[in-house]
């Protein structure tokens, strides 16, 4: 079930799906770890014998967000118990504390207790083997621990009172048995701590006049030992004095601090962004902003961008998409930092000079297929091995990107803000040097073949050797790959200029650490030569690549450009004309190419043509023939879902091409639909459903959000440009 709040600050993510149910909770990273593995934790409320989950279909729910917030907005009502909740959530801004409020209003005619039961279903670092669920009497919590995961549990109702009951006890999530299932008569049993696979239930309960509003508080914190938890506890409580007008009140419980804290950080934050929109209407403003907001949410304190962080693809697939995709990352970057947000972008760039891999039996400059938010490797499917020979498992696309969205991160900051030029320093010698040689090296030349112990029978095209497509899932020569390569070669050139004029080419010091000092002796001379000589092969191997691409992936019988070459009869290279969004794109994102260049046209209008849905719903495909998450077999009008990356790249064909206002009005439909189809929370899935709109995979996804903002960009300065 796709997630419809996500809620965080770096270091704790917490998501709830649509029916308001608590999903997923990280810690300490965004992304790892995933302490319920994606299984729901329930709410409940009890009143006059009567008890319901909040999953239970006698709730009218509308979940959203405050303005421009991380804090969420959420009405309930069950009219068969006469019950009105408002509730707001929020993970403080530096704390690593979830907070629930509740407004509980009473629209019965006389007095009513009200119980309100919140049920944790964790597995402590993603399994629940040696897990303790425990009551602590002293300050009266209820804690979850296994090694240096603390989670302490408690709240409060408006008269003051904390848990009024709690259940610790055995799961078997098999059968779906656990202490939830104690709530249900509204009445727990006080098992007060329970090992191995456990789950726990705690209450909270109060009095409520005919038509009056009372609150309950929630919390749980989660730190490293319980030591560091109770102080979460203690801060919630009050006995962490803040330094404000408030402090006189000492004791206060910080419920309302917190909210308040929460909402103006973020609030602070989103104030940042642009805000000149062109003509576009105010539902796709409030959007702008909240994707941005969302993007926030999946970045980690290291500088990971996450993908996206929804369980439920564990429970399907035995795997997630909270993963750092280096290309889905350095587009994410490239679109922070048009927004103002470099400081969250450098932390980005710092954690990539981190993952390359040292020089071993292939040579090093070239990041891996995925990472964990930690730094540490993550799953894969692309093998070491094809043929009979050793092959690179790796989607070179992701390193020529990370090289683009940087040079454009120093382009940007360099004017105002000298500290760019010591991001430079330290990614020199371990990112940007590696990664421009590693791209000069693996193409279709004599040396590449020789060095990478290939042997096509073709004559050398200058192209990039075959890596795995951006989609995950071929190998070959890809549009999409070459063109960000160009892209990247040509960051690289820009990069080492700006280098070669730095005082710090002088130091011993950067020096030693420098991988162009093979021989362990400082020498500026030689290394200024050396540099300047990259540069020149960057740019001279960029302006190659992108005439090999023209004249290799030309399909003069679709009259566009096609997505992939391979190796195919009669032993020559073959071109896989299939329209792929991913070609537009990379066609109109990189700087690569004009408007004006031949068949750019002809192609964007080609394959928005042929992947447009021809549904009620709209929207543009992947490629022909998608198999993913297939939802009709009638490929000639649903070549594939639509998406929402893939939509939004269509109106970015349209804005690139566009030479007057006019033009602008198709790439403003398509904005207005990705608008139409986000769900009442802002949130944006990975697809959307051919023939009913309802989300599809994984949501929010990261590259979603960014996306849009990248499209509602473009659209504002194309606009601006042109009458």
């Amino acid at each position: 079930m796709p997630r419809n709040l996500a809620i965080g600050n770096g270091r704790l993510l917490v998501t709830f799906d649509a029916t308001y149910t608590m999903r997923d909770f990280y810690y300490p990273h965004v992304g790892r770890e995933n302490h319920t593995i994606g299984v729901p934790c329930r709410m409940g409320v009890w009143v006059e014998g009567q008890f319901a989950w909040l999953t239970d279909s006698g709730w009218v729910r509308e979940i959203r967000y405050r303005p421009d917030s991380l804090v969420s907005d959420v009405t309930l009502e069950h009219a068969g118990m006469r019950l009105q909740i408002h509730a707001t959530d929020a993970v403080h801004p530096e704390r690593t504390i979830l907070l629930r409020s509740f407004q509980v209003t009473n629209l019965a005619e006389h007095l009513r207790e009200v119980r309100l039961f919140f049920h944790q279903d964790f597995h402590i670092s993603e399994n629940e083997i040696g897990d303790t669920a425990t009551y602590e009497p002293v300050n009266h919590v209820v804690g979850h621990y296994k090694g240096r995961r603390y989670f302490v549990i408690n709240g409060r109702t408006g008269d003051g009172e904390g848990i009024f009951q709690y259940a610790t006890g055995f799961k078997d999530s098999r059968n779906g048995n656990g202490t939830w299932r104690d709530a249900e008569d509204g009445w727990l049993e006080m098992n007060p701590i329970a090992q191995g696979a456990v789950d726990s239930t705690v209450s909270l309960r109060q009095n409520i006049s005919a038509g009056e509003t009372r609150p309950f508080h929630f919390w749980i914190g989660v730190e490293k030992d319980y030591w560091e938890a109770r102080s979460l506890n203690m801060y919630m409580l009050g006995g962490v004095r803040r330094q404000s007008a408030a402090d006189v009140e000492g004791e206060r419980l910080a419920a309302h601090e917190f909210i308040a804290e929460t909402d103006a950080h973020w609030q602070q934050w989103i104030s940042r962004a642009p805000d000149k929109m062109a003509d576009l209407p105010g539902p796709v403003r409030e959007l702008f902003r909240r994707s941005l907001l969302m993007i926030a949410t999946q970045i980690d304190h290291d500088g990971a961008i996450i993908a996206a962080n929804d369980g439920d693809s564990m429970q399907f697939n035995r795997d997630t998409y909270s993963y750092m995709w280096p290309r889905d990352g350095a587009l994410v970057a490239r679109t922070l930092d048009r927004c103002g947000y470099s400081e969250i972008t450098e932390q980005f760039f710092r954690f990539c000079s981190r993952l390359m891999p040292r020089t071993g039996y292939y040579p090093d400059g070239y990041l891996m297929h995925k990472f964990h938010a930690d730094g540490s490797l993550g799953s894969s499917w692309h093998p070491w091995v094809r043929d009979g020979r050793p092959s690179l498992p790796i989607q070179e696309d992701e390193t020529a990107l990370v090289l683009w969205a940087l040079w454009h991160h120093v382009e940007s900051r360099r004017a105002s803000d000298p500290k760019v030029f010591d991001l430079m320093r330290d990614l020199a010698a371990t990112l940007i040097v590696p990664a421009a040689r590693f791209l000069l090296i693996y193409r279709d030349e004599i040396s590449g073949r020789e060095r990478f112990n290939v042997n096509p029978p073709h004559a050398p095209t200058g192209l990039p050797l075959a890596s795995y497509d951006l989609w995950e899932e071929r190998y070959g020569i890809h549009a999409f790959t070459v063109v960000s390569i160009c892209g990247g070669l040509t960051a690289c050139s820009n990069l080492l200029a700006l280098i070669l004029n730095q005082q710090w080419m002088q130091s011993s010091s950067w020096m030693a650490g420098s991988l162009i000092d093979r021989d362990g002796t400082p020498d500026p001379a030689r290394l200024k030569r050396e540099l300047a000589e990259l540069a020149q092969r960057c740019d001279a191997a960029a302006a190659h690549m992108k005439a090999a691409f023209k004249t290799h992936f030309w399909s003069a019988e679709r009259q566009s450009y096609g997505r992939m070459l391979q190796l195919g009869p009669p032993h020559d290279l073959q071109l896989d004309s299939t329209l792929d969004a991913s070609t537009l794109y990379s066609l109109v994102a990189f700087g690569v190419f004009e408007p004006h260049e031949t068949g750019l046209r002809e192609t964007i209008e080609a394959i928005e043509r042929r992947l447009w849905c021809k549904t009620a719903i709209g929207g543009m495909a992947r490629y022909e023939n998608d198999y993913y998450h297939r939802q009709s077999n009638d490929i000639e009008n649903v070549p594939g879902n639509p998406w929402y990356i893939c939509t939004l790249w269509a109106a970015l064909g349209g804005i690139f091409l566009a030479q007057n206002r006019d033009d602008l009005s198709r790439p403003l439909e398509i904005i207005l639909w990705a608008s139409r189809h986000a769900r009442p929370s802002g949130v944006l899935a990975e697809q959307v459903h051919p023939h009913t709109g309802e989300p599809m995979s994984v949501a929010p996804l990261t590259w979603s959000h960014s996306t849009l903002v990248e499209t509602v960009l473009a659209y504002a300065d194309k606009f601006a440009a042109v009458s």
